[in-house]
């Protein structure tokens, strides 16, 4: 882009905020949900309006590059559906279409169920589970998607599409989604779990190609490009917008409105971030991987109200892990927390002696920010980890993100969910003011205990084999344990309320944890919810942790904390004897102590408080920055806008317009 016309955009652009741009800070506005509330429920699965109450802190000049900056890494959406599944951004619109016109006509059930599959579909950004990369399989047969169809086609007066279109669509749906054979995983394995270099894998990075192939390709853009098949020949398209003297490439017209949106940006921006969006447009121009990384190890070192990162950097779902996802984060910066954190660096310093932890000091050597999550495209949002690493091409980690929202925000839906159900018998004071405080300590910690966080943000890894699976979970299960030593090493902890959070308190916090991951569910786990499964299991055995469901809900009741103590630490011996063991004798013991507790499996009794489907896992709707538009057409004021519901707010993030869906009545799960 030239000087002359960043200039004028740069000029034009600081007029209007000047003028037209009210100073007023402003909070979240809510046009229909309540900040922390839940909106949906999927099964097991609860979605919450995610807060940002920080937001009200950003200036007039922050809000304004708040907006052009999400509109930025919003335009990469589409980008992320193209690159999981090729014909993602073809079936999605689709599907969403067909929901838009069953208000009437098709049984409540099958709508019903319906609903649930696109909105598995939302939530991981495609057809597959991004946590356990297997194909997500509707509740609904193939013949009820037939009636569908043809419901939907009647109701909105052919709009859909003409019979010949619709029939096509279809045969496909019913050739790959509900077919349990058809791409049934994301990256396919062998049977005995390890990558089949045979096959041509599912994410939309190599087409025609086997992994093989890819793997022996030699590539000029290894990590944002697309390799393809043409007349027999491998080669490479690059994603990059072009310019007269470079070709056009995948995603161009996504990455014109990328760039066009971060130059909006630049005005409102610090000097080091401009220089880094200068280089970004470049990249993004010419597919300059260098500028790329120059641009992410700016924004890395650069500490500013407002934290993001956009680009194809994250190679987790390519099964040689080399071809980059988009990814785009958008946060605002928590100091508050951020002080906590450096405290709890400082405290990690201290040696700790401690079973299959060494006991020299544990430093981190990479910026950990600690932000408001406020929006997120590709593999992040809406299921939000607690954490973000962010290792453009592949390499090591440039930074660490720490979502400080999202993380109370889980804590306070689960103890709304779970807070009567799962109760302390020997204690008045289980449940403290604010338990956000341990878990944000929780995450702070695992992200020092460095290959196990890394290993635990990684679902294709925890896939390659299960006895390569086997080993990351006793690593994981090592560093939690050393995690649990150090919180109870302190005989009293201090909540940002000022309230006093004893180890009692704190083991409540813990046991309540334990518990939740015992649980049937049909969301699967993770690893730490593995670790605390096997910690769960183990005080049991040990008479350490009683569980009483005898009268109404989950009751449980601890031992004194110096038996707990001294039975984490045999369970720290145990788990680094089994690192050392074979893959067998550790599989075994996963199978024993990793497993769901059948005493936990919901039942619907009259006499009891248990529920049916427990919540056993938190996802957010995101907000929407909104800009309010002034009569001469300047932005007015930047706010956060909340949907009705989780369904309205991807509908409108489709683009589909609010009068095709602010009628529906669309199942929620949720008692209004």
């Amino acid at each position: 882009m030239g000087i002359v016309r960043r200039l004028a955009l740069a000029v034009l652009a600081v007029i209007i905020a000047a003028i037209l741009f009210s100073c007023s800070k402003h909070t979240e506005h809510v046009a229909d949900s309540i900040p922390g509330t839940t909106v949906d429920r999927i099964d097991n699965l609860a979605i919450v309006a995610l807060s940002v109450p920080r937001f009200a802190d950003l200036s007039a000049e922050e809000r304004l590059a708040c907006y052009y900056l999400n509109e930025a890494i919003k335009a990469g959406r589409t980008i992320t559906y193209g690159q999981i599944h090729r014909r993602h951004n073809d079936i999605m619109p689709f599907l969403e279409e067909i929901a838009l016109g069953l208000d009437y006509g098709a049984p409540q059930e099958t709508v019903e169920s319906y609903w649930r599959y696109v909105k598995r579909i939302w939530l991981n950004n495609g057809f597959y589970d991004l946590k356990t990369l297997e194909k997500i399989k509707p509740t609904f047969k193939a013949h009820d998607m037939t009636t569908i169809m043809f419901v939907a086609l009647s109701n909105l007066g052919g709009r859909i599409g003409d019979v010949t279109t619709i029939n096509y669509k279809k045969s496909w749906l019913r050739d790959s989604l509900f077919s349990p054979f058809a791409e049934s995983q994301l990256i396919w394995r062998n049977s005995r779990g390890q990558l089949d270099y045979k096959s041509f894998p599912v994410p939309n990075f190599y087409q025609g190609l086997t992994i093989a192939e890819a793997r022996d390709f030699k590539a000029e853009h290894p990590y944002n490009s697309l390799l393809l098949k043409d007349n027999d020949r491998n080669v490479e398209w690059v994603y990059r917008v072009g310019n007269e003297k470079i070709a056009r490439g995948p995603y161009a017209e996504q990455l014109d409105k990328i760039i066009e949106n971060l130059e909006k940006a630049r005005p409102y921006l610090s000097r080091s971030q401009v220089s880094a969006v200068d280089l970004l447009s470049e990249h993004f121009i010419t597919g300059d991987w260098d500028k790329f990384i120059a641009a992410q190890q700016i924004l890395a070192s650069e500490n500013s109200p407002l934290e993001f990162i956009t680009g194809f950097s994250d190679m987790r779902f390519d099964p040689l892990q080399t071809k980059g996802l988009w990814a785009g984060i958008l946060g605002v910066t928590d100091h508050a927390a951020g002080k906590q954190f450096e405290d709890l660096h400082q405290a990690a310093l201290t040696p700790i002696d401690f079973p299959g932890v060494a006991s020299q000091q544990i430093s981190i050597d990479l910026p950990v920010k600690t932000i408001e999550l406020i929006d997120s495209y590709g593999p992040v949002a809406p299921r939000c980890p607690d954490y973000y690493v962010h290792s453009p091409g592949g390499g090591e980690p440039l930074q660490v993100f720490v979502f400080t929202n999202v993380i109370r925000s889980r804590v306070d839906a689960e103890q709304q969910w779970l807070g009567n159900w799962i109760r302390q018998t020997d204690s008045d004071n289980a449940v403290v003011e604010d338990l956000s405080e341990a878990f944000i300590q929780e995450a702070f910690f695992r992200v020092l205990f460095g290959n196990a966080a890394l290993e635990a943000a990684n679902p294709f890894r925890m896939q390659q084999s299960t006895v390569e699976s086997a080993g990351i979970q006793m690593r994981h299960l090592t560093a939690e344990l050393a995690l649990l030593w150090r919180q109870l090493d302190t005989e009293t902890r201090v909540s940002e309320t000022g309230n006093p959070l004893n180890q009692q308190d704190y083991l409540s916090h813990v046991f309540r944890r334990m518990i939740i991951s015992l649980i049937p569910s049909d969301t699967g786990f993770d690893l730490r919810q593995g670790s605390y499964r096997i910690m769960g299991h183990y005080l049991l055995e040990n008479n350490l942790l009683q569980i009483d469901d005898s009268k109404g809900g989950v009751a449980f009741t601890m031992s004194d904390i110096s038996a707990i103590r001294q039975a984490l630490q045999d369970l720290a011996h145990l788990s680094e004897k089994l690192s050392n063991s074979t893959g067998a004798q550790r599989l075994t013991f996963l199978k024993q102590y990793c497993s769901a507790l059948a005493a936990l499996e919901p039942f619907n009794s009259a006499d009891s408080m248990r529920p049916v489907n427990p919540v056993t896992e938190i996802a957010f709707m995101l907000p929407e920055v909104h800009a309010d538009y002034n009569g001469m057409g300047g932005i007015e004021d930047v706010s956060l806008h909340y949907s009705a519901g989780f369904a309205q707010a991807m509908l409108a993030l489709g683009g589909w317009p609010e009068e095709d869906y602010k009628d529906l009545s669309i199942p929620t799960g949720v008692e209004h």
